[in-house]
C-alpha cells in the first residue's frame, strides 16, 4: 500500500470516527449477550463483503496502460 492509499484509508477512517461521534450516545444501545456474541460474526462478514466490492470496483476500473501502479 502507498503513502497515497494510506493516507486515503486514514482520511476515511478519521472521517467515520467524527461521524460516529456526531451521533452521539444516543446512536449506541446496550446490546443483549447474543447480539454480543453474533457481533465478531457479522463484522467478518461485513469485511468480506467490503473486499469482494474493492476487488470488484478494481477490476471494473479501466486499464490502465499508462504504466501507473498502486
Amino acid at each position: 500500500m502507498t503513502n497515497t492509499q494510506s493516507e486515503t484509508a486514514q482520511d476515511l477512517r478519521k472521517r467515520a470516527e467524527e461521524k460516529f461521534r456526531m451521533a452521539g450516545t444516543a446512536a449506541l444501545q446496550p446490546l443483549r449477550r447474543e447480539d454480543t456474541e453474533k457481533l465478531p460474526h457479522e463484522l467478518q462478514v461485513h469485511q468480506i463483503e467490503y473486499e469482494i466490492r474493492y476487488r470488484a470496483a478494481w477490476q471494473a476500473w479501466p486499464p490502465r496502460r499508462d504504466g501507473y501502479k498502486w
